[in-house]
């Protein structure tokens, strides 16, 4: 490799590591605090998350009918279904009367999901991914910046490792919230079909609205949870940046061992 060839190399790597650091520090200094402002306004606002009760929790989107069918009202199936309701007891929510409705004509319904939980979890997915990215971006920083600590720096060395740790750790628990939500739907869609076989255990339907409560319940924390992760985040880095932040020689790439 010739010297231009070099000299060019290396301006390419100074170029790219600045860029990390800006990178860097816009996720901290005004990404960071963006989002927990954002989450604060949305969990003060959204009557899906700030609301004491969870009796709005149990609506149910409306059923697409499938293309080229319609329900005989005067059939004496559907009058069957008609009197089962009926004989439902009379603090039966109502969004499971309907769903009973609704499953009963398997054939010529779709099941519906919890319509709250769907626009819930439709808020919270946007959320978990801007968390994944920023803490990526922050992440690759360090790890680059751990190639220009001196050996005898111990102690800056494990600030940085300890500050990975911590980033890496918020990542994993994003990705196991969009797991857990995952799990949720393939655990109701058990219980749905269960109600679809079993049209006279309470039970199944019972578990239906416990399973949504308690998700209702889980992606309510979420948010909160998620906003504190930012401020504790904000915190520990903005603390240790001057520490964070070597400065990289500028005639070399990296490091040679």
């Amino acid at each position: 490799m010739t010297v231009a060839n070099s000299e060019e190399s290396i301006q390419l790597f100074n170029s790219y590591a600045e860029e990390m650091r800006k990178e860097a520090h816009q996720a901290v200094y005004t990404d960071i605090p963006q989002k927990i402002q954002h989450l604060r306004r949305l969990m003060a606002i959204s009557p899906l998350i700030n609301s004491t009760g969870i009796s709005h929790v149990h609506r149910v989107s409306p059923a697409k009918r499938t293309a080229g069918t319609e329900r005989d009202t005067s059939s004496s199936k559907m009058r069957r279904i008609e009197n089962d309701v009926k004989r439902m007891d009379e603090d039966t929510n109502d969004s499971v009367k309907q769903l009973l409705v609704e499953v009963e004509d398997f054939h010529s319904e779709s099941v519906p999901s919890n319509a709250s939980i769907l626009e819930i979890v439709q808020l919270l997915h946007p959320e978990l991914s801007n968390m994944i990215d920023l803490c990526g971006q922050i992440k690759s920083w360090l790890q680059f910046n751990l190639f220009y600590i001196d050996d005898g720096r111990t102690s800056a060395k494990m600030v940085h490792e300890s500050v990975i740790k911590e980033l890496v750790a918020a990542e994993d628990s994003a990705l196991a919230i969009a797991d857990s939500i995952q799990q949720y739907f393939s655990k109701r869609a058990t219980l749905v079909t269960s109600c679809v076989k079993h049209k006279t255990v309470q039970d199944f339907q019972e578990a239906v609205k416990e399973l949504d409560a308690l998700e209702w319940l889980h992606i309510k924390s979420t948010f909160n949870d998620i906003s504190l992760t930012y401020v504790v985040l904000f915190t520990r880095i903005t603390k240790a940046w001057t520490v964070l932040e070597p400065c990289p020689p500028v005639n070399t790439p990296a490091r040679q061992t």
